[in-house]
């Protein structure tokens, strides 16, 4: 248990607009964090034509909202807290103790808990409590959780870790240039430079497959990130060095469709609240590029203000 834990009302230190100053006017496509703004804004109307409403919470350095749209983990001041009740106007949460600007966060799909790295260690959010895990050897560049709340998945440049509350690190796999992992169930999927590997049955002692994924015909050139559809069904991979999105059906084992961007992508992650999908972060002048992976799979920008439209 983390000691400097303790609960707070988040009017205490992190911005929470009004009920007088949220306006939801049209359908709400999901939640993004606008770093320039330093908000979390919901996203209005649909995309093609979308845009950012008022702030949620405000006053933020950086937040990682739950897939859900319920929940965030949030800094301010070198400060990290766990948001609950969005979007609502009241929030509450709890306060996790010190952290960096660059902190590094992720959820579970079932937004039932969330990893955060701190100046003091990694620290597990979720029905287990606040738990902090051995931190594997290296530094760590991605992070993810399964569906139990229970298990990390921790990559460092040349290796994956499973990390479990009161148990050491457990070495995986090696993997070069590792930099980025989904989860869904008793799968992850782990990317290195231009490789995606699967690791079935991960938390089983003794008991991991790993195979290599074969993810498109002409290969892969530098993974920006990976992300799960939420029915498990679909492997989404952000390349930035080809500049595309390919769709990856996980029960064919075969790519479904290959998405060719005309911006490199920063990374690609689900939005909170919706079925799509952040490439680039936005704010200011910058517009946010979103995924709508339907049947027809679209790609969108999202101003900060104004409409949007179909980039």
């Amino acid at each position: 248990m983390n000691k400097g834990v303790s609960f707070c009302l988040l009017a205490c230190g992190i911005g929470a607009a009004s009920a007088a100053d949220i306006r939801l006017a049209g359908p709400v496509s999901g939640l993004l964090y606008n770093r320039v703004a330093r908000a979390v804004q919901p996203m209005l109307g649909v995309p093609g034509g979308a845009w950012l409403g008022a702030p949620v919470v405000s006053d933020v350095d950086w937040a990682v909202v739950a897939p859900d749209g319920r929940q965030a983990l949030v800094g301010r001041g070198g400060e990290a807290c766990l948001v609950r009740s969005l979007p609502d106007a009241a929030h509450e949460g709890i306060r996790l103790g010190k952290t960096s600007r660059a902190a590094l966060a992720a959820w579970n799909l079932e937004s039932s808990a969330a990893v955060l790295r701190t100046e003091a260690g990694l620290l597990l959010v979720g029905d287990v409590g606040l738990v902090e895990l051995e931190s594997p050897a290296g530094p760590v560049s991605a992070l993810a959780v399964d569906g139990s709340g229970k298990n990390v998945l921790a990559i460092t440049g040349s290796a994956v870790y499973l990390l479990s509350p009161g148990l050491p690190p457990r070495l995986l796999m090696g993997i070069d240039g590792g930099g980025a992992v989904a989860v869904h169930r008793q799968s992850a999927f782990v990317a290195g430079q231009n490789q995606v590997f699967e690791i079935r049955n991960f938390a089983e002692p003794g008991g991991a497959q790993v195979t290599p994924l074969h993810t498109a015909r002409d290969g892969l050139s530098d993974i920006a990130g990976l992300a799960c559809s939420r029915d498990g069904r679909r492997l989404l991979i952000a390349d930035r060095g080809l500049k595309t999105v390919v769709i990856h059906d996980l029960g064919a084992g075969a790519p479904a469709a290959t998405i060719e961007l005309d911006f490199v992508p920063a990374g690609i992650e689900l939005v909170a609240g919706s079925e799509l999908y952040l490439l680039k972060p936005g704010g200011g002048p910058a517009p946010f590029y979103v995924l709508a992976g339907g049947p027809v799979p679209g790609v969108y920008f999202v101003p900060a203000g104004g409409s949007g439209g179909e980039e």
